[in-house]
């Protein structure tokens, strides 16, 4: 019933972590949701499967189809429909939209995550658009306050990243 935030600077492992997390929370039978906002649904797929098979993509070059297709089954019976993953573009994606889709997969898939990936907090919006952009430290601190109380209001856990140039690490 909360969001966890962590920072990093540019290309040092946040979303591997969140995979990785993710992998976790699959491993011990929870739902997740991910919600990429830079990255493509099929390579978050691909990362968390790869974690899941416990090989990296050249070992599985080196299995035979048959190989390959028995862990993917192996996987697919433990992890069963415990797994979305869900695109949205930059800067689209705010506290609305995410309660809109938490009731869609509800509704229309019996889906309801137990821990939701946003890759990252840094790329979400407000609900509440102002006109003149206003300061980006209020809009993001806006932004996170709204999507706290989602995950308060649905009961799980937000886990996300923002991360930071060299002057931001100074």
């Amino acid at each position: 019933k909360a969001l966890s935030l962590f920072i990093g600077g540019t290309n040092k492992g946040k979303t591997l972590w969140k995979c990785s997390l993710a992998k976790s929370a699959l491993i011990h039978g929870h739902n997740v949701l991910f919600i990429p906002l830079e990255g493509t649904e099929q390579n978050i797929r691909d990362r968390i499967m790869f974690n899941l098979m416990d090989k990296s993509r050249s070992d599985l070059e080196k299995l035979s189809l048959e190989e390959i297709k028995s862990l993917f089954n192996k996987i697919k019976n433990s992890v069963g429909h415990k797994f979305i993953v869900k695109e949205y573009s930059e800067h689209s994606l705010n506290a609305i939209k995410l309660r809109f889709l938490l009731k869609e997969l509800k509704e229309k898939k019996g889906f309801v995550p137990d821990i939701v990936f946003i890759d990252y907090l840094g790329l979400v919006i407000p609900n509440t658009v102002f006109k003149d952009g206003g300061n980006p430290a209020f809009l993001l601190k806006r932004a996170s306050e709204e999507f706290n109380a989602v995950a308060k209001d649905f009961n799980f856990a937000i886990v996300s990243s923002m991360q930071f140039n060299r002057s931001g690490y100074n």
